[in-house]
């Protein structure tokens, strides 16, 4: 999708992905996938980035994505969950169903960053 993605946008994009094959039980994989999909159509819509990262580590039984823009980024103060589009409501809804935590860092013109974090258990990473 990532590649897809690049491939068909003006937005540089680039990735960094450890290997994820096994490490979610079934149905997790789509739900991280949906996650992924949506923090790019939001770049795409809404950011007017020219590039933009997305990132999966795998270290110490936890899954780190980080999705990074360099777009017009937004004011996070105040509760952004009240006010956050469907995308960002989303991506938060999606993360509490892998029982992960998320974290959006964003300022008017500096950029999104997008953090979940999932721990994997112990049979897993």
């Amino acid at each position: 999708m990532i590649e897809k993605v690049a491939a068909s946008s003006i937005v540089q994009l680039t990735h960094r992905l450890d290997e994820l094959d096994g490490l979610l039980p079934p149905g997790d994989d789509i739900t991280l996938y949906r996650i992924v999909q949506e923090c790019l159509n939001n770049i795409l819509k809404h950011s007017a980035a020219t590039a933009a990262e997305v990132s999966i580590a795998v270290h110490d039984g936890e899954l780190a994505l980080t999705v990074h823009d360099n777009g017009r980024g937004f004011a996070t103060d105040g509760d952004l969950h009240k006010r956050a589009g469907i995308g960002l409501q989303g991506i938060a809804e999606r993360v509490r169903i892998l029982g992960g935590t998320h974290l959006i860092h964003s300022a008017p013109g500096q950029g999104t960053t997008i953090t979940v974090k999932i721990e994997l258990g112990d049979q897993k990473g």
